[in-house]
């Protein structure tokens, strides 16, 4: 086995991504049919963070010393059972910290945070780049996610609040609403890690909340899934 962290999925569910810091990023197949497999290599630390719709490319980012964290894209093919990478290509690159990059599902925009600001707030540029960027976050945020079923960019607050603003396609260029409140509860205060997800259906959000002292605590216990693998055949047959 290959140690790894921060795992995505794949659009067709055959495959998760993960990092191994030095050695870089791998994929591994979920049936288990084959060992995990490097994809792209660097002696910086390199964070997968989004493939596009038709898993032709994967957005990630890459942590340096003289430019802190930047965003890269790649060429991604399947190849006899497995994935190859191609030559990864620069997307954003400054001073600043750019991270959480994030394809939209129509794969047409790359919403990312960056502190360029001063501030971590949340931006959208166009893929490929065209050089305009759009300030989707008002007051602060940062881990944008697209709605797949609504025109909506979702993110968290610096105080761990769940945000949602609109927005439209006009002429090519994409137009933001300001952000509204989409909950009330505050999220988990998880550092640099994303602290919620959506669901499919663009209306369901699984999120990790604050531990509540004053609530009733709950006896220990283990979940078992039997047949894990099954499952997943299910889901993503092998070749």
């Amino acid at each position: 086995l290959v140690p790894g962290a921060t795992p995505i999925w794949t659009p067709d569910a055959r495959f998760v991504l993960f990092e191994n810091t030095p050695l870089g990023l791998f994929a591994q197949r979920v049936d288990g049919a084959s060992p995990a497999e490097p994809l792209v290599s660097g002696a910086e630390r390199l964070i997968p963070w989004s493939s596009h719709a038709d898993g032709t490319r994967l957005a990630y980012y890459a942590f340096v010393d003289d430019t802190g964290a930047d965003i890269w894209t790649v060429s991604i093919a399947h190849e006899n059972g497995t994935l190859r990478a191609g030559q990864p290509e620069i997307f954003r690159r400054t001073k600043a910290y750019e991270t959480y990059p994030t394809f939209s599902p129509d794969g047409r925009w790359l919403a990312y945070g960056s502190n360029e600001s001063g501030s971590w707030e949340v931006y959208v540029r166009s893929f490929p780049d065209d050089g305009n960027q759009v300030r989707v976050s008002t007051r602060g945020g940062r881990v944008p996610a697209w709605s797949g079923t609504a025109p909506g960019v979702f993110y968290e607050t610096n105080d761990h609040r769940l945000m949602v603003a609109s927005y439209r396609v006009k002429n090519g260029a994409i137009e933001i609403d300001p952000p509204r409140s989409w909950s009330e509860r505050q999220l988990a205060d998880t550092i640099v890690l994303p602290a919620f997800d959506l669901a499919a259906d663009g209306r369901s959000v699984v999120a990790l909340l604050p531990y509540d002292e004053h609530e009733v605590a709950r006896a220990d216990h283990v979940t078992v899934i039997v047949n894990f693998l099954d499952q997943l055949r299910r889901i993503a047959p092998a070749n």
